[in-house]
């Protein structure tokens, strides 16, 4: 079944020369020798088939066309040898779909065929993904891969470079998810963006790396990086050779222990910490780097270089940064701190937080252009622990040197770090604290006036005890949220809610000058809320990177307000499932949780879901009373109960659910999860998505438990029990398995049982079928009532895989008549029942009377 699945989203056609009798298995990719025709089929099976340990080799003296999307996955253990070379495509037309290059609101779904990450609008056709203990290394030296850029830089002549709304230009090579990997001896040329983009990745090594970026015009191969780290730790380059149009390399958000050495950098703008503090709410983190025996030559702009945004935006945390033993030759800006990367308009919009600390830069000789040989411009009011020695640069000019400074401090850490963190934070309200035992305890005052806001309190009180202490929040106490209140940190703390928590409704204020009908409103609009690009979610409550810590209510009058109808008014007549008119936030975010326990708390009226667990293992909520209720027509749209996202070894239990849409969803990468002892009333039911709605995103959920659930319709035809949501159209492609409902009861419930591979509108799935794989789903022990006669409707995604069985199913409708039990893609005696299957009538589904 997994095979069929891998089959369907890769397309692996092409035929391997492969070499059997020894291990490691060789597989030769071969290549159609046409431009014309794609070669990534190939290149899919040949990693489907030797990537767990084995040799994949591109020949020497071959093209291999890559003309579509191109994951090289799995890789684990495996050595990929290039000989040959690797060419992308250059047809702008396919790869940007029915867009031209001038439209403004390119959005991920209009890129069926690559990969987006929402940092920086970055998109990629050429992945490395997950590889573990594997390596790209040409013997010959001869190994190339070739952008194809020319077009692409056309096409994107006069553009802004750093912000290329119009026009989303491919990275060349993406290493996404990497653990133990090497690149050695490889050549890269002309990319539509950036050459190497490493992302999520760990112990990663290049060296004897040659990229090269030339126009054959006057168009400049903008943006073209040699490297990009982020979220990325112990990256190695060294004995490389790079001419590109931007940074040779850029350290950007949580890049950490990175080694640079011996590496001659032409036609760049230096090795640079960042850009940092680009998007509201964030905190970049880059540390522990070391840059050694850099030339610098041949027109490059800058050499050692520090860049924060200004404006509306984030922070940053720079420490530890060594720069030594620099040659610059030629160079603009040999050292350079630049606080203000963007237009100066805009960076007067706001200041930039940034803690610099402990940044060297040591042993620089050779010749600028100018007379400034440096330029440190801190962020005015932050730190800017920066120290020089032996520098020995002569401006070509003739002139002597010149050091621009500006904010520069030499202040001890401790106090620079305070000085940071009442920056970042604005903790300025004074705490009842009781001091003098262990733990520390934070009694969180509150103005008690809903027109000024609690959050630096909220913010004071986490920083004083969030460390091991206990964080109160008083019995009979409104606390008013006004702006963005990230709970953090929590290690080991226990905090206490026995008042409400109120999130303002002030839709003016959160959505800034935006009206509630902008249509293209994006993350640098919100300021005072964090972005999710995954099914465009905001939110403004956040506990983050809680660590074996507890949310708890001893009296059970614990309850966090979304105070939603406004929200709900305003959002009247929007298309629920894509909202892209109104952004309404989720209540209460849990991002990035270890070990956390939510218990016997209250929620009311989200603007959104309730809860959105993000990036998170070991949780469990119990006790929870959840409710959504409207005071007039206008419903409480997508109040789901919880929404669990890339999160394993999650359990909800013993808790009442009044919503206005799932009571749960599992969406993509939720495992092991387990929901027991829960009501659920005017719900959507619990449902596993939606799933595959990205396209190039493989989404998986597996290893889920629903038992004793009760399902109480409100008999509007809205409401579901049990539930699998699979998009069609332009789509990823999902993995479903071991799945088991168990102990249902449904009361007046309209659609009991539900498999749903049409999830949005008939007219977006008519462009596209689902690819999915749904493996050892049971259904057993449902008992209750429908609204109609239809109890179960089974309709799962053509040609793909459908494994489900029914056990103990008897469901009365309420109308009298006999159950129906409509099916499609899936055989009467595999899923227990029996079937009534619908005509089809040009993709219409007709179905018996």
């Amino acid at each position: 079944m997994l095979s069929k699945l891998l089959s369907l989203a890769l397309g692996a056609t092409a035929v391997l020369a492969s070499e059997r009798g020894s291990k490691p298995q060789t597989c030769i990719v071969p290549s159609h020798g046409n431009a014309n025709i794609s070669d990534t089929p190939a290149v899919h099976a040949a990693f489907k088939k030797c990537g767990k340990g084995g040799r994949i080799i591109f020949s020497e003296n071959t093209n291999y066309t890559l003309g579509e999307l191109t994951k090289m996955t799995p890789c684990i253990g495996c050595t990929v040898q290039l000989e040959g070379t690797i060419q992308l495509s250059d047809n702008i037309t396919y790869w940007l779909k029915n867009e031209t290059t001038n439209t403004p609101n390119i959005t991920s779904e209009t890129f069926p065929h690559l990969v987006y990450y929402p940092f920086q609008d970055t998109v990629a056709y050429l992945i490395l993904k997950d590889w573990s203990h594997g390596a790209l290394i040409s013997k010959t030296g001869k190994g190339l891969i070739d952008g194809l850029a020319q077009a692409w830089w056309n096409a994107a002549a006069g553009q802004d470079p750093r912000f290329p709304k119009t026009l989303r230009r491919p990275v060349l090579i993406a290493l996404d998810g990497a653990n133990n990997a090497t690149v050695d001896n490889i050549r890269m040329k002309n990319p539509a963006m950036w050459f190497n983009w490493v992302i999520d990745s760990k112990n990663v090594i290049y060296k004897n790396i040659r990229l090269s970026a030339l126009s054959a015009n006057q168009n400049s191969p903008a943006n073209a990086d040699g490297w990009d780290t982020y979220r990325t730790s112990h990256f190695e380059l060294r004995d490389s050779h790079v001419v590109s149009g931007d940074d040779c390399f850029a350290f950007k958000g949580n890049s950490t222990y990175v080694t640079i050495e011996n590496v001659y950098c032409q036609n760049s703008h230096g090795v640079s910490v960042g850009s940092l503090a680009q998007y509201p709410g964030v905190l970049d983190i880059v540390e522990h780097v070391k840059v050694k025996n850099i030339t610098f030559a041949g027109s490059t702009s800058n050499g050692a270089r520090i860049k924060v945004w200004s404006g509306p935006v984030g922070s940053a945390i720079v420490n530890d940064i060594h720069y030594e033993d620099l040659w610059v030759e030629d160079v603009t800006n040999p050292i350079v701190v630049d606080s203000c990367y963007f237009s100066s308009a805009y960076c007067a919009t706001g200041k930039p937080v940034a803690n610099i600390t402990n940044v060297t830069v040591t042993n620089v000789t050779g010749s600028s252009t100018g007379k400034v040989v440096s330029s440190i411009i801190c962020p005015e009011g932050s730190t800017c622990d920066i120290k020089l020695k032996n520098i020995n640069i002569v401006p070509k000019t003739g002139d002597a040197p010149v050091y621009r400074c500006f904010s520069v401090t030499s202040e001890e850490l401790v106090n620079m770090l305070f000085k940071f963190l009442t920056l970042a934070l604005g903790a300025t309200a004074t705490l009842a604290s009781k001091g003098g035992s262990n733990p520390q305890t934070c009694i969180v005052p509150s103005h008690g006036n809903v027109n000024v806001s609690d959050t630096p309190a909220v913010h004071a009180a986490f920083k004083k005890c969030g460390k091991g202490g206990r964080i109160i929040f008083s019995e009979n106490t409104n606390y008013t949220l006004r702006e963005l209140t990230t709970m953090t940190p929590c290690i080991g703390c226990t905090v206490q809610l026995e008042g409400t928590i109120q999130l303002s409704d002030n839709i003016t204020y959160w959505l800034k000058d935006e009206t509630t009908n902008t249509p293209n409103i994006t993350s640098e609009t919100f300021p005072h809320l964090v972005y999710y690009p995954f099914q465009d979610t905001v939110a403004y409550l956040i506990l983050k990177d809680w660590s074996h810590s507890t949310l708890i209510s001893k009296t059970g009058k614990g309850l966090i307000d979304g105070l939603g109808q406004a929200w709900w008014d305003a959002a009247v007549g929007q298309q629920i499932l894509l909202p892209g008119t109104l952004r309404r936030p989720v209540l209460f975010t849990l991002d990035g949780a270890n070990g956390v326990t939510i218990d016997n708390v209250a929620m009311r009226n989200p603007a959104n879901w309730f809860n959105w667990v993000i990036d998170s293992k070991n949780v469990i909520y119990k006790n929870i009373r959840l409710s959504a209720l409207s005071a007039n027509k206008n419903p409480p749209a997508n109040a789901d109960g919880w929404d669990t996202y890339r999160t394993s070894h999650f359990e909800l239990r013993d808790s009442h659910v009044v919503s206005g849409d799932d009571c749960f969803a599992f969406k993509g990468n939720s495992t092991y999860v387990t929901i027991e002892n829960v009501y659920c009333q005017n719900s959507h039911g619990i449902s596993v998505g939606s799933l595959a709605q990205y396209p190039g995103v493989l989404d998986i959920v597996e290893h889920v438990k629903v038992k004793n659930i009760t399902f109480v319709g409100n008999g509007d035809g809205s409401s579901n029990g049990a539930r699998i949501k699979i998009w069609s159209g332009p789509v990823g492609s999902a993995l479903v398995n071991d799945i088991h409902y168990e102990d249902i009861s449904v009361t007046n419930v309209t659609n009991p049982l539900v498999v749903d591979s049409c999830y949005f509108s008939s007219a977006y799935c008519a462009t596209g079928k689902p690819v999915a794989s749904i493996t050892n789903v049971t259904v057993t022990n449902v008992t209750g009532t429908s609204t109609g006669k239809v109890v179960s409707s089974i309709i799962c995604p053509e040609g793909s895989t459908c494994d489900i069985k029914f056990k103990n199913v008897n469901i009365v409708p309420r109308t009298g008549d006999a159950p129906i039990y409509r099916c499609f893609s899936v055989k009467s005696e595999d899923l227990g029942v029996n079937c009534t299957y619908p005509t089809v009538v040009n993709g219409t589904f007709k179905w018996p009377a």
